[in-house]
Order: C-alpha cells, then sequence, then structure tokens
C-alpha cells in the first residue's frame, strides 16, 4: 500500500509539472523551453516504467496520456524549430538535439502501455452471453488494429529518421530485414531463427544498458561534450533494438489476430445487439 501510494504521489506530481509546462509552453520557438519540457517527460516516462500500478489503473493511464501529450508538444516545437535537416550527417547533429531523435521511438513505446477504457471495462463480464463476448471481441480487434496503425508509424519514422542519417547501421540491419521481407511479402522465419535473432537482440540490449549506465553521469557535466554525445547515440541504438523488437511483436500479433476465426459480425448489428443489452 505504501508502495502504491508513493507511485501515486509521484506520478501526480509528474504529471501536473507536465501539464504546467504544456499550459505555459506558449513560444513554440524556444529550444529552452523545448528542452526542459521534454526532460520533465523523460522523468514521467521513467515513473510510469517502473511503476508498479495496475496497466489500467486511472492514474497510470492518465499519467500516460499526459506524457503523449507533453511529448506530441515537443514534437510540435521541434519541427517549429527546425532542428533536423535531411542533408546534414550525424556529425553535423547539434549535440543539444540529438536525444530529439528519440521522440518517435518514444511516442511508439507509450501508445503500447495505452489501455481501452471501454474494453477493459468489458472484460469483467464478457461471460454473461455469447452476444458479449462477440461485441467484446469486436470491440478489442478494433482497437488493437488502430493501436498497430499509429505504433507503426511512430516507430517507422524513428528507425528511417536514424537511416538518414545512418547511425548505428550494425543495429539497423535489422530494420532493413524487416522492410525487405514487406516489401517481398516474404513469409516469416522459421522459429528457431526468429528465436535466435531474439537472443541476440537482448544480449546486444543488455550491453547497450551497461554502456548507457556508464555514460548517464556525463549529461550531468556540460563540459564533456564527446561524452554526452556517445551517450545519446548509445541511447538511440537502445532504442533501435527496442523498436525492431517491438515491430516484430507487432507483426506476429497482427498474423494471429487475422489467423483467428472469424464471426460474421458487421459493425451495425454490433451496435443493434448494444441496444438490446
Amino acid at each position: 500500500n505504501t508502495n502504491r501510494e508513493m507511485t501515486s504521489s509521484d506520478l501526480k506530481n509528474g504529471m501536473q509539472a507536465l501539464k504546467h509546462l504544456i499550459g505555459n509552453s506558449d513560444c513554440e520557438q524556444n529550444d529552452a523551453e523545448l528542452g526542459i519540457l521534454f526532460d520533465n517527460c523523460m522523468q514521467l516516462r521513467d515513473l510510469i516504467e517502473n511503476s508498479t500500478l495496475s496497466s489500467i489503473d486511472n492514474e497510470l493511464q492518465e499519467a500516460i496520456s499526459t506524457c503523449i501529450k507533453a511529448l506530441e508538444k515537443c514534437t510540435m516545437m521541434v519541427n517549429t524549430l527546425e532542428l533536423f535537416s535531411c542533408n546534414e550527417t550525424a556529425e553535423e547533429l547539434q549535440t543539444a538535439s540529438i536525444r530529439y531523435l528519440l521522440l518517435p521511438a518514444i511516442l511508439g513505446s507509450l501508445n503500447l502501455n495505452v489501455q481501452n477504457k471501454n474494453v477493459s471495462d468489458r472484460m469483467t463480464y464478457v461471460e454473461i452471453a455469447e452476444l458479449c463476448k462477440q461485441v467484446f471481441m469486436y470491440e478489442l480487434l478494433t482497437f488493437i488494429c488502430d493501436l498497430f496503425a499509429v505504433v507503426l508509424v511512430y516507430f517507422k519514422d524513428f528507425l528511417r529518421r536514424c537511416s538518414d542519417y545512418e547511425l548505428c547501421e550494425s543495429s539497423l540491419k535489422y530494420f532493413k530485414e524487416i522492410l525487405n521481407k514487406e516489401n517481398s511479402n516474404e513469409v516469416n522465419s522459421d522459429p528457431s531463427s526468429v528465436r535466435e535473432k531474439k537472443i541476440q537482440l537482448f544480449k546486444q540490449k543488455r550491453e547497450l544498458e551497461n554502456k548507457e549506465m556508464l555514460l548517464k553521469s556525463a549529461i550531468l557535466r556540460p563540459e564533456s561534450e564527446e561524452c554526452i554525445r556517445e551517450y545519446y547515440f548509445v541511447l538511440l541504438e537502445k532504442w533501435i533494438l527496442i523498436a525492431v523488437d517491438e515491430l516484430e511483436n507487432l507483426k506476429r500479433e497482427k498474423e494471429i489476430l487475422i489467423s483467428m476465426p472469424k464471426k460474421d459480425i458487421s459493425t451495425s448489428n454490433i451496435q443493434d445487439k448494444k441496444n438490446v443489452k
């Protein structure tokens, strides 16, 4: 109970701070405001990531929603400030701007944690009748398909931007494999190679997390610019692996959903049956 109260209190404080910043950051051309807003987003994201609350807890979901809204605001500010150019290389990136390349990856990750309240609420009584089960499955499938679309856009945008800057080529090869499969309509690899790839990704991610921990103190020392750049490039590579893994997971989940037995349910039928209940 104490842990829950502590987490709840931390989330509330983080949300209030972000809401205040969103409300007060009227000028989208202020890079100092962007930095403060982004830092607060990352702090709240860490609280969400380490939260002991249930994934459907109202406070946690509100925190996720607030963080997404603030990160979307950050994205608008980055675009307004024109911090990135298709003509520049990774070496030409300003050190202070590198971290903003993470925005679509973190937005994709947070959107994966969004719970549809209507669907979650229905889970408590779907066993009442077959009709309820069908309605629930229809809503769940619709929600998941919409979620897939949003998350895919974010992760692919992140990976393509990293590819444009030729960042972390060794990790981006996995993304290129995904694109090649999509373009050639290639069937999934055999289970053993999929498992081997996941083990490989896991090991690489662990190595990068260790590097991240060693370099993290660098961001507190403004004079160590090279270390700061290295820290953010390590962070970017870690998120490339996370994004690749999530894209593969989403693809598999979508295939499972598509292969599920179809029920003859039209949208109008669903609405009629809802009204009968």
